[in-house]
């Protein structure tokens, strides 16, 4: 037995069992939201934990800074530095997918650049 993807009723596992492909897939049904608005306001230093049942992506980036600061996730126990925009004015960035349940964290590496921005596909 194989499993397979079935157009109508998603993943079907050797045991027979199915799984909708739409609770697994990132993108479906989910939308791009500002996570620095006032209604939520994400902030550096601070964890919180992906609590949807699909695995979220976080995008962020600081103002206009230097090549020496800089930004990191922390994504449960591995961290991942940002990259820089190498143009007159630089941006740290990350990117990064979540699993669900999983904790994360952007925090400064060094220096003192701002969030510019912080979206999530959530």
């Amino acid at each position: 037995m194989t499993t397979k993807i079935d157009g109508t009723n998603g993943i079907i596992f050797p045991d027979a069992t199915t799984q909708s492909t739409a609770a697994v897939s990132i993108g479906l049904g989910q939308t791009w939201q500002n996570m620095l608005s006032p209604s939520v306001l994400r902030a550096i230093g601070t964890t919180y934990t992906n609590s949807t049942n699909k695995p979220i992506c976080v995008y962020a980036w600081t103002s206009a800074g230097t090549t020496t600061g800089g930004i990191q996730i922390t994504i449960g126990s591995v961290v991942l530095p940002a990259t820089y925009s190498s143009s007159s004015n630089t941006t740290w960035v990350i990117q990064a997918i979540i699993p669900p349940g999983t904790n994360y964290t952007i925090s400064r590496i060094s220096g003192s650049d701002a969030l510019a921005g912080w979206a999530e596909l959530r």
